[in-house]
């Protein structure tokens, strides 16, 4: 099997290329172990389209060729071509396997009538079984069950069945095999990616290759808002400064590193035109920045909890290791607002999260509904404030942030992981092996992690070091990328 490069998605080569080897297995490819029963499938496409618009056009295939059949031919003609489309699709999972494509056969001349529809359905199971034998064991499980429904369903007397439902339930039969043909395939190209091309283009030159082939194709050989972005960074600095930029590549490096952070990641002030350089990380500054203000926002919130608690505040911002009762605040604010029905309801989430810290951190005094509504109330009032931005401590701690970020890649510690492949890229099912399933924690967060919460940022210094990390490898990839490319050669132009 090859997948050829001209196909694949540049988005997904930026990724590879970001990756560290060792969590390919868990970054690239479904997530999924086992596909939908067709009782499921059955139920969405006849009940839920309104619900799931993802069966919104099966459905609308599913009527066309039922109507063809009831309303205009009278015949399963419809249903014998669909049916020759599952067969086309199972063999083009082996397609080198020519002595296992005569399995499936092809010709039908003697089409039951409507009425007799359900003769039919031996063709189908024999094409499930060998839909079967090629999907790992845990994607197979639903086509047993299918297989055996179906079994049982030939070995009844359907005298009593309309024929509605039997045409009914063999065209969502067909339809359904389908869909697991394509998730098969798609396993198929995962487990490829995973296992040979991602590792392919990551350790070669060939994937740095392509990504500047395809940036020059988009924006030519010296991208206009790149350069515009570069002397922008130069305007500030000092006549020494530019003057060590001129002989020493290592801070030109830091120039292109320091302002992807400082002039992007936490411009808050000004509007931001992404350098071409970053056309590919526009998803990754966006939940880099969300991480920020979250962490940012949930510590002050843990900050004002603690004041109303009649605790030190002070020692928050100074604790070592995440307190297990703020664990609830940091799971509702990390989970995106689209999460909850209204802004008002994730609002409320976190007020009453905010709360019960407050009352978890006190001495009981917050429990006495005599003393603590004044309290609450002004906590309240205070989460409100926070959650739009409108502390001045929110300010303080992103400056905090910022501080690390840029420290981070100044030294830029990075780790390669464990530098190898892991053996069990999964394609649909699980392996057991002494590789887990999430890749071990870097050096590099381990090292963040501490940095943040040295700066009182601990209720979220796991988070932010995984978004620092990502930071400064988007950094870092840009300029080995581009940096003798292009980047050096700009700077210099623009420092005479």
């Amino acid at each position: 099997m090859d997948i050829p490069l001209s196909a694949l998605d540049p988005k997904i080569l930026h990724e590879i290329l970001l990756t560290d080897p060792i969590k390919f297995r868990s970054d690239f490819g479904s997530e999924q172990s086992r596909t939908e029963t067709f009782q499921d499938f059955q139920e969405n496409l006849q009940n839920n389209t309104a619900k799931n618009p993802v069966y919104v056009l099966k459905r609308a295939y599913y009527d066309t060729i039922r109507n063809n059949i009831v309303q205009k031919n009278q015949t399963l003609e419809p249903l014998d071509r669909l049916l020759l489309e599952l067969h086309t699709a199972i063999r083009s999972l082996v397609p080198n396997r020519t002595d296992l494509h005569s399995v499936l056969q092809d010709s039908h001349i003697n089409l039951p009538s409507v009425e007799n529809c359900l003769e039919m359905l031996p063709w189908i199971i024999n094409a499930a079984r060998a839909l079967e034998k090629l999907e790992s064991e845990a994607r197979a499980e639903t086509t047993l069950d299918w297989i055996n429904l179906a079994s049982s369903t030939t070995r009844q007397n359907s005298n009593n069945d309309s024929n509605d439902s039997s045409l009914s339930f063999l065209l969502s039969s067909i339809l359904y095999l389908i869909d697991k043909t394509e998730v098969c395939h798609q396993d198929k190209n995962d487990f490829y990616l995973r296992q040979v091309l991602a590792p392919r283009l990551h350790n070669s030159k060939e994937g740095f290759s392509m990504e500047r082939q395809e940036l020059h194709n988009r924006f030519g050989a010296k991208p206009p808002i790149t350069e515009k972005w570069i002397r922008s960074l130069l305007v500030s600095m000092t006549h020494d400064e530019k003057e060590i930029l001129r002989t020493n590549q290592k801070e030109r490096r830091t120039l292109i590193q320091s302002g992807w952070i400082n002039d992007i990641l936490f411009q808050r002030e000004k509007k931001v035109v992404m350098p071409e350089i970053f056309f590919w990380d526009l998803e990754h500054l966006q939940s880099i920045r969300n991480k920020t203000r979250v962490a940012a926002a949930g510590c002050a919130l843990g900050y004002f909890a603690r004041i109303s608690a009649s605790k030190d505040p002070e020692s928050f911002l100074k604790e070592e290791e995440p307190s297990k009762e703020g664990g609830p605040l940091v799971e509702v604010m990390m989970k995106s607002k689209g999460y909850h029905h209204s802004i008002e309801e994730y609002e409320q989430s976190v007020e009453d999260c905010v709360i019960s810290l407050a009352k978890s951190w006190g001495d009981g005094s917050l429990n006495n509904n005599n003393n603590n509504s004044q309290v609450i109330d002004t906590l309240r009032g205070q989460t409100k404030s926070i959650l739009k931005g409108q502390s001045p401590l929110i300010q303080l701690l992103d400056n905090r942030m910022k501080e690390v970020f840029g420290q981070l890649a100044a030294e830029e510690k990075l780790s390669n992981g464990n530098g190898g492949v892991p053996l069990n890229m999964r394609s649909g099912i699980q392996i057991a092996t002494t590789i887990t399933t999430d890749a071990p924690e870097s050096s590099f967060v381990s090292l963040a992690r501490v940095k943040f919460q040295q700066r009182g940022l601990t209720l979220y210094a796991s988070q932010l070091a995984t978004a620092a990390e990502l930071a400064v490898k988007v950094g870092s990839l840009a300029w080995d990328l581009y940096g003798d490319e292009f980047l050096d050669t700009i700077i210099l132009e623009a420092l005479n």
